[in-house]
């Protein structure tokens, strides 16, 4: 059986100038797609939605990295870790306690 879902995923512009977005990119498990703004200028204060869209057709799980590039000073590029059905093959961080 395929289950699919969708989320919008918002970009937001913290700053007090313009943030200019580049091309996104999707890099993972082809089990999620995405459509989102590009090349568009985002205004201070407001936000636009990149909509990403996860179908799972096997039990395996999924993984995959969705880059926002843009020409913020402090963070040009940002990277959303995407998590379908447990991941896949995608290896958690492990906590070291002492």
């Amino acid at each position: 059986m395929t289950v699919g879902c969708s989320i919008a995923i918002p970009i937001a512009n913290l700053g007090n100038a313009p943030l200019n977005l580049g091309i996104s990119s999707l890099q993972g498990d082809s089990a999620f797609t995405f459509s989102a703004p590009t090349e568009v200028v985002v205004a201070p204060g407001a936000s636009v939605s990149a909509l990403v869209t996860y179908t799972n057709g096997s039990p395996d799980g999924h993984n995959a990295i969705l880059t926002i590039p843009s020409d913020d000073p402090d963070e040009p590029t940002t990277s959303v870790l995407l998590l379908g059905n447990g991941g896949g093959d995608y290896e958690r961080p492990v906590a070291a306690v002492d």
